[in-house]
């Protein structure tokens, strides 16, 4: 099967939440690319998705050296590039998974100003960015500076998909995490109540995908 074909399909299959039949299909992908040049693009692409996939069963080991591997291809293609930067928000995704916020925040700005340049501040992917941002913020209590970043993330996530998608109530998830962490309770049950009306509406109650991301 050509790459391009495992590829969509590992896609759909990850949306899916099929993570076996995923991981199978991008590891054939991921050995397609070793005829590919040694910075073709889609060779990063395998690997952002495997890592990711394996990210989102916390095999961390296996994502970081996937990320490893990326690391040659991202000096080549520099970083006005589209997919460093879903390496670089995966990077950061993968530091917060392990407690290390520092490195998370860093690369999260980065991926934020390649998202912002190339995408213009007003697109889904810069809305993730700013949301996983301000979720470290959380994490390490600067509150002040989480808040206007998963605010501003819920306002592209509106513009974008409207008030009723499943990216609205995870970024209300969020927001409302925040006001958790501020004991600010009243307002912390009225988001989660936003994004579980959302989540009945579209009848599920599982976190999306992040497939856009």
């Amino acid at each position: 099967m050509p790459w391009q074909n495992l590829f969509e399909s590992a896609t759909l299959s990850f949306d899916q939440g099929n993570y076996l039949e995923t991981e199978k299909l991008l590891i054939s992908a991921l050995k397609k690319t070793e005829s590919f040049d040694k910075t073709d693009i889609r060779k990063l692409q395998t690997i952002n998705k495997l890592a990711d996939l394996y990210d989102e069963q916390a095999k961390y080991d296996e994502a970081s050296s996937l990320y490893n591997q990326a690391n040659y291809i991202i000096g080549v293609l520099g970083l006005e590039n589209i997919e460093t930067a879903t390496t670089l928000y995966g990077l950061g995704k993968l530091s917060k998974s392990l407690a290390k916020y520092q490195e998370a925040e860093s690369y999260l700005i980065q991926a934020l100003t390649i998202r912002k340049n190339l995408l213009g501040a007003k697109h889904p992917n810069f809305a993730a960015t700013l949301d996983l941002l301000g979720l470290v913020y959380l994490m390490i209590g600067q509150y002040s500076k989480a808040e206007p970043l998963l605010e501003e993330a819920l306002s592209i996530y509106k513009s974008c998909f409207g008030d009723k998608h499943l990216e609205v109530a995870c970024s209300l998830n969020s927001l409302g995490a925040l006001h958790s962490y501020k004991s600010n309770y009243q307002q912390t049950e009225y988001l989660y109540n936003q994004a579980w009306q959302i989540y009945q509406e579209t009848q599920t109650t599982e976190h999306p995908k992040n497939g856009h991301r």
